[in-house]
């Protein structure tokens, strides 16, 4: 159901007005598509759902990056998906050489009581501790820098519509990358970047430092406060 304002502003005796309609809705941002344009309420309400994550996301970065540390893991990447109840919490680790099992347990293990003790993740949410996998996500200026001499598949945004290449990862900046598709060099700015991953090329061998690459995943039970 919603709401309509209209709010009248002028000066005495100038004859003209401005009129401001304020508009808003208790749709808990299930109208889209039906409000048109009208719903400010689902318009802050998302934006103040996406500043809460994102201060959630570096709250749980700062809290578990050194205890990763003190177990020879290295946090590659954090994600907070879904809501209410059925929100995942993906913490991926990695170390040279890889990780195993064992190792992904552990770090499990370690960061659960933090996780636990800690204010800014109130509710409920499921923790899954994984590795990067073969084919690791670049959503980080600092993931493409890692993957440089790697082939890699970008997708990215044209001025009609998106498209997917493959080539080898040449360069990285603060701004952007440069792809080697068949021996022309492209560069893609991050911000037209929707989509990147690592491509894992089965072969004879396998390629050098890989080994152990492959995604270990330790999916806990659901975490519940009140």
């Amino acid at each position: 159901m919603s709401r309509f304002a209209s709010v009248r502003f002028g000066s005495s005796g100038a004859g003209t007005w401005a009129v401001a309609h304020v508009f808003s809705c208790q749709c808990l941002g299930k109208c889209v598509g039906e409000c048109l344009g009208q719903c400010l309420y689902c318009f802050f309400e998302r934006l103040e759902v996406r500043l809460n994550r994102d201060t959630q996301i570096a709250a749980i970065h700062d809290l578990v990056t050194p205890v990763l540390a003190s177990l020879g893991l290295e946090l590659f990447d954090l994600q907070l998906t879904g809501s209410g109840r059925g929100r995942t919490l993906r913490i991926s680790v990695e170390r040279e050489g890889g990780v195993d099992l064992d190792a992904i347990a552990g770090a499990s293990q370690a960061i659960t009581p933090l996780l636990d003790n800690d204010k800014s993740l109130d509710g409920s949410y499921l923790l899954e501790v994984t590795s990067p996998g073969i084919e690791r996500p670049l959503r980080r200026p600092e993931h493409f820098r890692r993957a440089i001499g790697e082939i890699v598949s970008i997708k990215y945004r044209t001025d009609t519509t998106a498209d997917r290449l493959r080539g080898t990862l040449t360069e990285v900046d603060d701004d952007g990358c440069v792809v080697d598709v068949d021996g022309e060099l492209r560069h893609f700015a991050f911000a037209d970047i929707a989509d990147a991953r690592t491509v894992f090329e089965w072969g004879p061998a396998p390629r050098p430092g890989k080994a152990g690459k492959g995604r270990r995943t330790d999916r806990t039970k659901e975490k519940s406060r009140s």
